[in-house]
């Protein structure tokens, strides 16, 4: 059982099975548990297919085609999550980040819990998928961690490089008063 739901900051909202199926190139029937942003999509199949991104073309996108193809166990170093308030999570070493806000901690119009708290959130996903114990409290070493990796990617410029989180004003913002997935 996951924690909230789409546009939540929680797993629930995120966390999708991906399935893979190129025989003759990738292995079937293997169960694979890297960390994968489908935002990486489009840098992954742009280097298999040996294209070029254009400048400007999916700043966050990062390649990731050994994962797809199950010659990379590991996957993506880190994924950054953004819910429907622009409340931003990162996920790293099996562990989630989820930053403070005070943004409203459900979405009224889907009953969705959004994952907004004004108190930082800790989360180890390898023992606690479910996200139902935050232990940031006993573990600032890793809310440190977390939290600085958060900062350098919003720190970075909008690319020449892969990997770069735009800045927060240039995003759409939702409309949390309709209907979830609705934009102004």
């Amino acid at each position: 059982d996951f924690r909230g739901g789409k546009y939540s900051a929680f797993e629930a909202g995120t966390r999708v099975p991906f399935i893979v199926r190129w025989p003759g190139h990738v292995a079937a029937n293997r169960i694979s548990d890297a960390l994968l942003s489908h935002i990486d999509l489009y840098a992954s199949l742009a280097a298999l297919c040996g294209a070029a991104l254009p400048e400007g073309a999916a700043p966050d996108s990062r390649n990731h085609l050994g994962t797809l193809l199950g010659t990379d166990s590991e996957g993506a170093e880190y994924v950054v999550g953004i819910n429907l308030s622009q409340t931003l999570s990162v996920i790293s070493d099996g562990w989630k980040y989820i930053a403070p806000s005070n943004a409203p901690a459900r979405n009224e119009a889907t009953d969705t819990e959004m994952g907004n708290d004004p108190a930082e959130q800790l989360y180890d996903l390898r023992n606690d998928p479910g996200e139902r114990r935050n232990v940031a409290a006993g573990n600032p070493g890793e809310v440190a961690r977390l939290k600085a990796l958060l900062d350098r990617i919003k720190a970075r410029p909008p690319r020449s490089g892969r990997g770069s989180l735009r800045p927060l004003s240039r995003l759409r913002r939702y409309d949390t008063t309709r209907a979830a997935g609705s934009r102004e």
